[in-house]
């Protein structure tokens, strides 16, 4: 985002860390492996865990499941809040909960991205919750409801740009490595 309001979220993804694990030669540019977004077979999770199902089936001219989330908010029809992340399967809710967390709760931009997250997928049937969510009663309203709760590795990692009273704010994801930075 910059200061006429000109805006852009993008994800660019090579799927697992280090994509296809294949490097296209003489070139340095490391082939995707997003073709694990299509279902093998059904029944088979991909490797976030989501099971495949005949819908999403490797066929011609199909394009497979995706969790990209790039995310632009507007506010009296300008832009102002520009939100996205890598992550797989996590970028769904970790973007919806650092809008909730910035949006509803009226936590900074860097506390909404920074805040411990919860996720669920369907399948498995768990409830998986970062070692960061230290608020027990999240855990124990979980619990009682009889959740299979499981402790998560990070989840996706946002950054974030909000413009509010005239200035550009921007948010890096402490779960990896980046900055902000403004000109």
């Amino acid at each position: 985002m910059d200061r006429e309001g000109n805006s852009v979220s993008t994800t660019q993804s090579i799927n697992f860390r280090f994509g296809a694990s294949v490097v296209a030669p003489g070139t340095g540019i490391v082939l995707n492996d997003t073709m694990d977004d299509f279902s093998r077979a059904p029944g088979e999770p991909n490797v976030y865990g989501l099971i495949g199902a005949e819908a999403n089936s490797i066929l011609p001219k199909k394009t497979p499941l995706s969790s990209m989330s790039p995310t632009i908010v507007f506010k009296n029809k300008e832009p102002f809040l520009v939100t996205g992340a890598p992550g797989g399967s996590y970028i769904v809710n970790a973007v919806l909960q650092s809008l909730i967390y910035n949006l509803d709760f009226n936590l900074t931009l860097y506390e909404s991205v920074a805040r411990g997250r919860i996720h669920h997928q369907f399948f498995p049937d768990a409830v998986f919750i970062e070692k960061s969510v230290n608020e027990r009663n999240v855990f124990d309203g979980l619990s009682s409801k009889k959740h299979d709760l499981r402790i998560a590795p990070n989840f996706a990692k946002l950054f974030s740009v909000k413009r509010e009273n005239g200035m550009l704010y921007g948010a890096c994801d402490p779960r990896g490595e980046g900055a902000t930075g403004g000109l």
